[in-house]
């Protein structure tokens, strides 16, 4: 096998991308944005918004289809907001002044701008078929020539053309997959 240690060298350069794809940055879970001349800051640990003088506790919960939020203001006072796939619906306590502090929808619309978007699933049987039988065409283009032309004809030997069309097309899927995991 003449291709033996490129072969064996371009499947620890895959394996170590696959190793790597799992170690990415993690989002940073302070961040500021600029609304209406004033920049504030959300803290997504602590669950505050700041606007440099007053801080605004919130909470979260649901998914990005269907999301409640609560806004509490440093006086005690709320702000709700229900979010639905058609729009959503809101209301506050009795005791929220919007003259003194920030306005709950202002508050509303930093948290919404700055949540981290949800990755979309990734296709993990599409991606491990990919890499077997790009493991498969790359390490063994003999074998699986045979497997799907060589079996038709007796005493057949495949071409350098043909082998080299089938590494190449094992290679290709590997690198699809390796993009399919890291995007």
């Amino acid at each position: 096998m003449k291709y033996g240690k490129g072969i064996l060298a371009l499947f620890l350069c895959l394996f170590s991308l696959f190793l790597l794809a799992g170690c990415g940055e993690k989002r940073q879970s302070v961040y500021d944005i600029a609304r209406d001349g004033v920049v504030y800051t959300v803290d997504q640990e602590q669950q505050t918004i700041s606007d440099g003088k007053y801080s605004y506790r919130y909470e979260v919960s649901g998914s990005s289809s269907g999301a409640s939020f609560k806004i509490i203001y440093p006086n005690g006072s709320s702000f709700w907001w229900q979010k639905n796939a058609s729009g959503g619906f809101g209301g506050w306590s009795d005791d929220y002044d919007e003259s003194t502090y920030a306005s709950g929808h202002t508050l509303l619309d930093i948290l919404t701008a700055g949540r981290p978007r949800e990755s979309a699933p990734k296709n993990v049987p599409a991606i491990i078929l990919l890499i077997l039988l790009g493991l498969f065409n790359a390490i063994a283009p003999e074998t699986s020539w045979y497997l799907s032309r060589g079996w038709y004809y007796r005493d057949a030997e495949p071409s350098d053309e043909a082998l080299l069309l089938y590494r190449g097309s094992g290679i290709l899927c590997l690198v699809i997959a390796v993009l399919m995991i890291l995007f």
